[in-house]
């Protein structure tokens, strides 16, 4: 039997999981569980609760179909493959993806690039050949037997050789972020579950926020023998989640599921319209007590915030955004792993006394340096010793030894060469007023960014892009909807639903 686990903003959906994931490894044995959900992370968080099951029977479902055939392929996209590929076929060119920044919204995507993305739309729904575009069609005769000869799978091919050729290597498996899946993930979802002892799939159907890679809403809905409903939200508050609900009552019973959602005892706060321009938002967020999100629709929209958080030296980060291209983006403040961040620098800098690695971190991005200094900091860079005063004095000088030695940060901005300077200007603005070592109160980000997430306030901006508007006047309004819905309930506390002030193309209407 699969069992739907049908768990609303707030409701415990993870906590759930993790109780049935340990119930499960008790009954079957852990090695025979699978837990897996959209994104690594999201499966890792059932896992890592104290569930029993191995690490390697945690992961996306492309992992666990993927470790089932990689005897027998390699994994498409890498340089040389691009480039061969290029060799081969000019008038598809591709690059390996989007470049994308997307603070400032823009986007370069090559044609081959933009065609195999539209492929993979059509396949991921499960949509005929015969249904194709003939532009799809033709670049598929095209990519598919490169592919086939040269022994490559994309991350769809993945998912469509285990649907036809691998059996369910568990007893039980579990599923979590359902309502993100594709039709061809839910069809892999269906083969295994009705070979296995039973399973569980989790999710929200009004939390659906990826059908731009093939999500399918209806296939989350019709899932299951069974639907067990999580009804009580442990973090909305009454005033935010009567706004939720009204958002839901505009969406198409289509794409409706039943069951009970109630709030807190919390009433908390509402906020429409209230006249804040953009900026205003910002100290709107530094003003209020506990934390404060930042959303929009889409990461350009968050510029001006971030453009003013900067200029104001005020502390912000995006947690749910510590991976990936742009992660150092939306976490200026951020540590880093492998390489040092500015904000290691500054923290470097302002920690005493200093070992070698510390100051290896700092003083090397000075200008004028006695001969042979950088030399030394680069040999000398992960030794845990600590640096004698007397040859930091001798290196940098009487005066700018005491300049440092007092934790000036105006001159260390100043002894830096440009290239450092201008990339460590805001971490240093945020250390002369705050302490950079405190998880940051505001969070800024797009709403898909922070799902799952949670805070003390949220503030909303209405803001559509030009795609989006277009959507919604083409009777695609459902999904935006669900997006603000996934806004709205953030919030532990007061929700802030603020009106563009002409920045945008449309906006939502609260």
């Amino acid at each position: 039997m699969l069992v739907k686990l049908l768990g609303p903003p707030g409701t415990g959906k993870t906590t759930t999981l993790s109780k049935w994931a340990k119930a499960g490894a008790f009954k079957y044995g852990a090695e025979n569980m699978m837990i897996c959900s959209l994104t690594r992370t999201a499966a890792a968080e059932i896992g890592g609760r104290d569930t029993g099951v191995p690490r390697e029977n945690i992961g996306t479902l492309h992992a666990h179909a993927w470790r089932r055939i990689n005897d027998r392929f390699k994994v498409w996209g890498s340089k040389a493959h691009i480039e061969e590929w290029n060799d081969s076929f000019k008038h598809y060119e591709m690059g390996g993806g989007a470049e994308k920044d997307e603070l400032m919204g823009r986007e370069m995507i090559s044609p081959g690039d933009e065609l195999r993305r539209k492929l993979d739309l059509f396949r991921a729904r499960g949509i005929p050949k015969d249904q194709w575009p003939q532009d799809i069609s033709e670049f598929n005769d095209a990519y598919t037997p490169f592919k086939s000869v040269r022994s490559l799978v994309d991350f769809t091919d993945m998912i469509d050789i285990a649907l036809s050729e691998v059996d369910c290597p568990f007893d039980y498996l579990i599923a979590d972020e359902a309502q993100d899946y594709s039709a061809i993930e839910f069809a892999l979802l269906k083969k295994w579950g009705s070979q296995c002892s039973g399973g569980a799939i989790a999710g929200d159907s009004l939390q659906a926020l990826y059908e731009w890679r093939g999500a399918s809403v209806k296939g989350f809905i019709e899932f299951g023998d069974k639907k067990e409903v999580l009804g009580q939200s442990w973090r909305v508050p009454k005033a935010a989640h009567e706004y939720a609900m009204k958002i839901v009552s505009r969406i198409s019973s289509d794409n409706l599921e039943d069951g009970e959602y109630l709030p807190t005892d919390v009433k908390g706060e509402l906020h429409i319209g209230q006249n804040y321009l953009i900026n205003d938002a910002v100290r709107l967020a530094q003003s209020l007590d506990g934390s404060t999100m930042l959303l929009a629709t889409c990461g350009y929209m968050c510029h001006p915030w971030v453009k003013e958080l900067k200029r104001l030296g005020i502390p912000f980060h995006n947690p749910y955004r510590k991976e990936g291209e742009h992660a150092g983006t939306w976490n200026p403040l951020a540590r880093g792993h492998k390489k040092t961040t500015a904000a290691d620098r500054v923290r470097a800098f302002l920690k005493k006394p200093w070992t070698w690695n510390d100051l290896h971190k700092w003083m090397s991005t000075f200008d004028k340096l006695p001969r042979g200094t950088k030399k030394l900091l680069t040999e000398r860079k992960g030794d845990g010793e600590i640096v004698p005063p007397q040859w930091i004095n001798e290196t940098l000088g009487a005066r700018d030894y005491m300049m440092c030695m007092s934790g000036d940060l105006e001159w260390f901005g100043q002894r830096m060469m440009a290239k450092y300077r201008s990339v460590t200007e805001y971490q240093i603005r945020c250390a002369q007023s705050h302490d950079i070592d405190e998880t940051p109160r505001i969070i800024v980000g797009t709403i898909h960014s922070v799902k799952g997430g949670e805070a003390d306030n949220v503030v909303l901006s209405p803001a559509l892009s030009p795609k989006a508007m277009v959507a919604w006047n083409r009777g695609g309004a459902d999904a935006i909807l669900r997006t603000f819905y996934v806004g709205a309930t953030r919030t532990r506390n007061r929700l802030y639903l603020i009106p563009p002030k002409g920045l945008w193309s449309g906006s939502f209407r609260w």
